[in-house]
């Protein structure tokens, strides 16, 4: 936990990813959704896909934040983009999780969320 952490703040993009996903599932310490949050975000801001899905997924969900499919399906449209990272088992993560909360939002929203997208991307993820 120490050396994950340590790397962590040290803007290690596997070990910000790794340390929310730790917080998201209570594994080795207290579940806390806003620190999950925390670091998913410091992640997804150095392009890192997996980081972003995990955004995406707590924004579909609710966990730390309040329930958004506009911003779910936006940051799994982001990670769409970004899945060179990704082991080819996991590049049809993002995909399917946009196509699920797409399934549930009207044609205004998802393009609220590809215009958030775009406006995101350009400013590379900073205050997303």
């Amino acid at each position: 936990m120490v050396s994950a952490r340590s790397k962590a703040r040290q803007g290690n993009v596997y070990a910000q990813w790794r340390l929310g996903d730790m917080y998201e599932r209570g594994t080795g310490v207290l579940e806390d959704y806003k620190e999950a949050m925390k670091w998913y975000r410091l992640a997804a801001e150095q392009s890192y896909a997996q980081a972003q899905i995990s955004l995406g997924g707590m924004h579909e969900s609710g966990e730390g934040v309040r329930k958004n499919l506009v911003l779910a399906y936006m940051w799994y449209n982001i990670a769409v983009a970004n899945t060179s990272d990704l082991l080819p088992k996991y590049r049809g993560l993002p995909t399917e999780g946009r196509n699920s909360v797409e399934a549930h939002m009207t044609a205004k929203q998802v393009a609220e969320a590809q215009e958030l997208a775009g406006k995101c991307t350009a400013k590379k993820f900073k205050g997303c």
